[in-house]
């Protein structure tokens, strides 16, 4: 949440954020697998619940609290789906649900480099702004079959 508070104190637009699923079904902001690199630990977010995260991590944060800063400070917001995983297409059901509730912040942008990530979330609400992310080995792929809205290239390109 610092790091989000910095940046508008910055003067930025918007904050992208990467996202999984806990075992007990809550949005957290992560992007490993794992706990390994930031916290030391080993434990896999998939089978942690939020609790145990922060119980690791105190700077945790779930999806709710940031969609509150951003339409608290109207800033767009990139939401990337992290695959694979094992709760296969749970977090983009959830995160399509709290978007349903959630109205007040202007542009938000769903991304993932998994094709079927993003054909769910287009099938769950086809309103919705999607960025498929290439990967130089499945780029062609992506690019040919996607319904996104939108193409994201890889950091190469």
């Amino acid at each position: 949440m610092d790091a989000y508070k910095a940046a508008i104190d910055d003067g930025a637009d918007g904050f992208e954020c990467d996202i999984r699923i806990t075992k007990d079904n809550q949005l957290v902001l992560w992007h490993d697998a794992d706990m390994q690199r930031i916290s030391g630990d080993s434990a896999v977010i998939a089978n942690s619940t939020f609790s145990e995260i922060k119980r690791l991590y105190p700077q945790a944060i779930i999806l709710e609290e940031l969609l509150e800063l951003a339409r608290d400070n109207k800033k767009e917001l990139a939401i990337e789906t992290k695959h694979p995983v094992p709760t296969g297409s749970a977090v983009e059901r959830k995160i399509v649900e709290l978007l349903g509730q959630e109205k007040a912040v202007a542009d938000i942008h769903i991304m993932s480099f998994s094709w079927l990530a993003i054909e769910k979330l287009r099938s769950f609400n086809p309103e919705l702004s999607t960025v498929a992310l290439l990967h130089d080995s499945y780029s062609f792929a992506m690019r040919r079959f996607t319904s996104a809205r939108a193409i994201g290239p890889g950091l190469p390109h």
